[in-house]
């Protein structure tokens, strides 16, 4: 017997109240745990989205109809970090994780280059990535940074796991954490957030739409009325 810990998100997700777990155990689920419960201000109980008490909710198939929940689309830009150290000594070479965590249609990982050498003030100016979002309320964004050594062989360096509804858009300093998710003195992230509501995003390209069609006619009518055909004028009007 050993004391790892299985993933208590698709227990919550699920519909599960109570999820036990080994908190002597520095692994991913008792960082996500630690997550979940900083909404509250780790006071208690999280309370459950309302859709997750509808008959047809299902964490595992994504939902035809969206009316009664609020997704989002979430860009990250990871711009630099700095004071980044490995448990060993030497100079880390670092690699950045995001990984979207929560009901299976949600989750998604995607991963930032390489800067070699430099654990004291990386940069990674154009890395940007873009999440689509369907349950927000259930899902986690984890930034796990990593060293890769000349073998591409990774080891941890820190990371940084906070619900989705705590996130602010803007730039923002991300702390960062060890195994046990105590801060790391000086070790942070710097990216820029835009969370904006899909369904708001799909107004807005309707506008935008509507807009190109509106533009494109009156082209039309000005290219008539200089050509004299009154005809085709009275047509777009």
């Amino acid at each position: 017997m050993n004391s790892s810990n299985y993933d208590p998100i698709r227990m919550w997700n699920s519909g599960l109240q109570m999820a036990a777990l080994n908190y002597q155990t520095p692994d991913k689920s008792m960082q996500l745990n630690e997550a979940v419960f900083m909404q509250n201000g780790k006071s208690g109980y999280v309370l459950k989205p309302q859709y997750m008490f509808d008959d047809n909710y299902n964490p595992y198939e994504k939902p035809l109809e969206l009316q009664n929940y609020n997704p989002v689309i979430l860009t990250v830009r990871v711009i630099g970090a700095r004071n980044l150290k490995k448990s060993l000594k030497g100079i880390v070479s670092p690699s950045i994780e995001i990984e979207i965590i929560g009901v299976d249609y949600d989750c998604r990982k995607c991963l930032t280059r390489v800067v070699h050498d430099n654990g004291l003030n990386p940069v990674w100016s154009s890395e940007t990535f873009v999440f689509n979002i369907t349950c927000p309320e259930l899902a986690l964004i984890r930034f796990l940074v990593c060293h890769l050594d000349t073998f591409d062989d990774s080891s941890f360096v820190g990371h940084s796991t906070l619900p989705i509804t705590c996130l602010r858009p803007g730039y923002r300093s991300v702390q960062l954490k060890n195994e046990f998710s105590e801060e790391l003195d000086l070790s942070t992230l710097l990216i820029h957030l835009d969370i904006r509501r899909a369904k708001d995003n799909n107004i807005k390209t309707s506008v935008e739409m509507l807009k190109h069609l509106s533009e494109n006619l009156s082209k039309m009518i000005a290219d008539s009325e200089k050509c004299g055909n009154e005809t085709e004028v009275k047509r777009f009007k």
